[in-house]
């Protein structure tokens, strides 16, 4: 029993250690400059004291060390491995990641991950999601498929590994769901009017549209977004999966900051994050209205 504790001790320190996040969080009251009480608490990184958010109420972090900890015993439940993580908004938001195989999907190797995400600013609980990378293209989409907060709140050691294994199995489920949708992107052909539409959704402008109406920096955006679909045409071919890389790429590679952690952080939560989940959920509905049609135009 001593040998599996420390096995998974120095497992969990050296996830923290690779993935910088050995670091706890503290929940301090916070107080007026002249030293008046208030009903207001901080949250600070111990390391560097950083302030990362401020609450009211009994709200409780989920430690980094309690979850990597958790994460090792039910990853070792499924033959998985924590192999990747890091910091996002100077740790108000931490994630690690597990590789799955490759898979290909049309012309392309995809690299899989699923994402435990977590937060220390309340924004949101903790989640696990995937993250697959088009090798070719460096394309990353990122899809958090649930969030779960039952981990906080029960006492019990193996109830608590418990949830967070079941959850990992359903995240590879619905992970594998995903790519059962991109191999049906791969399938089916890319058409204009899916292209106009995926324009309007995406910049709100027409792709028709009289330049003369449309802002400068939409012009730039479509213009940028049209040279990635090309580019997407001639490595996929003219798919509904080259259309949906189209919009990775443009996410990936202009809309996302250079800073490698702002990049990572507007992929899985910002704006990117965004762009991506309304491309995937508007071709996915399209091509499970229009298979039959399209496979056998």
């Amino acid at each position: 029993m001593n040998t599996v504790k420390n096995s998974i001790a120095e497992k969990t320190f050296s996830i923290l250690e690779s993935t910088q996040t050995n670091w706890s969080v503290e929940k301090l009251p916070l107080v007026t400059e002249c030293g008046k009480t208030t009903e207001s608490f901080g949250m600070f990184r111990s390391d560097s004291g950083a302030w990362l958010s401020t609450f009211k109420g009994s709200y409780q972090p989920m430690q980094n060390a309690d979850l990597v900890e958790l994460l090792v015993q039910a990853t070792d439940m499924l033959d998985l491995d924590v192999s990747n993580g890091g910091v996002l908004r100077n740790g108000a938001r931490v994630f690690y990641q597990m590789a799955l195989p490759d898979m290909y999907v049309g012309k392309s190797n995809v690299k899989r991950n699923i994402t435990a995400l977590n937060s220390h600013d309340g924004s949101a609980c903790i989640g696990f999601g995937s993250s697959n990378t088009v090798v070719v293209c460096n394309n990353t989409f990122n899809r958090v498929h649930r969030e779960i907060d039952k981990v906080k709140h029960t006492v019990n050691s193996y109830e608590r590994v418990k949830a967070i294994a079941d959850n990992l199995r359903e995240t590879i489920q619905r992970d594998l769901l995903m790519f059962e949708t991109f191999q049906k992107m791969a399938d089916v052909p890319m058409r204009d009017e899916m292209v106009e539409r995926l324009v309007k959704k995406l910049f709100g402008a027409e792709a028709k549209q009289e330049l003369s109406e449309i802002s400068t920096r939409k012009k730039n955006q479509i213009a940028v977004f049209a040279d990635g679909l090309n580019t997407e045409i001639q490595l996929e071919g003219k798919t509904v999966w080259g259309l949906f890389n189209a919009v990775t790429r443009y996410t990936n590679h202009f809309g996302a900051p250079k800073d490698n952690q702002a990049k990572t952080d507007y992929l899985m939560y910002g704006t990117g994050a965004k762009l991506n989940g309304i491309a995937f959920d508007e071709l996915m509905r399209w091509v499970e209205k229009n298979t039959t049609e399209y496979v056998h135009a």
